[in-house]
């Protein structure tokens, strides 16, 4: 990305599992963007620690991908809409249809 020269174009960095890291990136697009905000924001940050179901399941591998690519979306989502800053938001989860938000 750091290539691309274009000024419509904000890298902004973020670790979806920190929550000041989440607050901080998106106090940064607030003030790069001012009032005119994000028009969408798309939630598709995800990890996937492959499960052998032939194995006792490991429950720290299970919750690493449940923090990741469920409650971390939901933050992501929830900072965003608190600034104002989404009006419509999509997450590249299944992870909302199986804890049914």
């Amino acid at each position: 990305l750091n290539a691309i020269d274009d000024p419509r174009l904000h890298i902004v960095e973020m670790d979806v599992e920190v929550d000041d890291s989440v607050n901080n990136a998106v106090q940064e697009i607030s003030k790069s963007l001012g009032f005119s905000g994000v028009d969408i924001l798309i939630n598709n940050a995800g990890v996937l620690i492959s499960v052998d179901y032939s194995k006792p399941i490991n429950r720290k591998d299970a919750e690493v991908n449940f923090k990741v690519n469920c409650v971390s979306l939901m933050v992501v989502t929830q900072a965003s809409q608190n600034r104002g800053q989404a009006t419509r938001s999509f997450a590249d989860s299944q992870c909302w249809r199986r804890v049914g938000l």
